[in-house]
């Protein structure tokens, strides 16, 4: 076996795998999406503990 063969039968094996289980491969990569952006959009400086009104404020530095 050389080594684009063995590529070759890792490739098959992981898009079979693929195939096999659609859902669940949807469901990961819409949860990696919605992470993503959340971190994406998240101010600058955000601790986790802001208020609700915080959130709309436009001067984050405030506290």
């Amino acid at each position: 076996m050389t080594a684009s063969d063995s590529a070759r039968n890792f490739l098959v094996s992981v898009l079979g795998f693929i195939r096999e289980r659609k859902l669940l491969v949807a469901a990961i990569a819409v949860v990696l999406g919605i992470g993503l952006s959340w971190l994406i959009h998240l101010p600058t400086g955000y601790s986790g503990h802001a208020h609700p009104s915080q959130a709309i404020s436009t001067d984050f530095s405030s506290g």
